[in-house]
This record gives C-alpha cells, sequence and structure tokens, in this order.
C-alpha cells in the first residue's frame, strides 16, 4: 500500500501498489550517506538493491555516486596525484553541492595533497587535545584551574618503566 496525495482532495489516500512495481525502501539520510560511502564489495544485497534504486531515481544521483565513490577509493589508497583531475571533473558537473566541497579543498589543496602522499599524522597531537577537552569539561564549573593542572599533568608512576 502507497500513500499519495491528490490534489483535488488534499488528502492521504491509500492505494493498492501495482504487482510488478517494486516498493522504494525508505532511507533516512544518515543511511543513504553511508550506502554512497562505503565500498561496494562490502554491501548487502538489500543495500546494494536500495543504492541501485536511488541512482536510477535521477542522473544526477548517480553522477554523485560516482564521484564520491572515485573521492573515497582516493582517500583510501592515498593517491593525492589523481586529486586535481578529480576535483577539475567535480566542477565540470551540475552539482552546486559538490561544488562547494571541491572548492573548499581547492583553498588549501596543499594541504590536502599532503595529506593524502605523506606519511605523517597529526593524530597524536590531536588525541592528546581530544583528552584535555574532556577533561575540561568534565570539571566545568566544579573546580579551579590548580585542579585541572593536576589532572592534566598527573602521571601514573607504576605503568611507566624506569630506563636504566
Amino acid at each position: 500500500m502507497l500513500l499519495r496525495v491528490f490534489p483535488q482532495e488534499q488528502k492521504w489516500q491509500r492505494i493498492p501498489s501495482r504487482k510488478d512495481e517494486q516498493p522504494h525502501l525508505a532511507l533516512s539520510p544518515r543511511e543513504a550517506m553511508w550506502l554512497f560511502l562505503r565500498r561496494p564489495e562490502k554491501l548487502t544485497a538489500k543495500e546494494q538493491h536500495a543504492l541501485e534504486q536511488r541512482c536510477q531515481i535521477h542522473e544526477e544521483v548517480a553522477l554523485a555516486y560516482q564521484l564520491v565513490q572515485q573521492c573515497a577509493e582516493m582517500l583510501r589508497t592515498r593517491k593525492g596525484g589523481q586529486l586535481d583531475a578529480w576535483l577539475d571533473a567535480v566542477l565540470s558537473t551540475p552539482l552546486s553541492d559538490l561544488h562547494t566541497f571541491a572548492r573548499g579543498i581547492r583553498s588549501d589543496i596543499e594541504a590536502v595533497e599532503a595529506g593524502l602522499i605523506l606519511p605523517w599524522s597529526n593524530g597524536m597531537v590531536e588525541g592528546q587535545v581530544n583528552r584535555l577537552k574532556l577533561i575540561k569539561r568534565q570539571m566545568y564549573g566544579r573546580a579551579n584551574f590548580d585542579l585541572l593542572r593536576l589532572r592534566v599533568f598527573h602521571r601514573d608512576v607504576s605503568s611507566h618503566t624506569k630506563c636504566a
């Protein structure tokens, strides 16, 4: 059964769906995003069917899926040399939302290419910043800076090995 709006009556009516018509699987925007980002070989049959339905709805959806998959593969394999060609491909499409994303990358292209090519990461620094923010949020309105300093610089000496 499908719900459809009839403009003359301005109310919802239930009408039976045709037997040859396959029902569209309802997806939230978040679920649709994960379908677009996941590797095609890791999708279940139901997910592949839902993705195919979305791509058949409009050619721009299929184009967006192709571009997203190309970008994800470039990020997974860390091939920064393909970034310029991908950005040109995005900017030549009618997808204005992806244009904004591509222009944002172009504004800081050196850093993005370095992130794709170089083996170094600032993950350790970001982890420490995340830890400090967590401690700060936990203590908000409860204690002063002295206690914050003690919690940040406190070290469990027993867990560290001593150098000879």
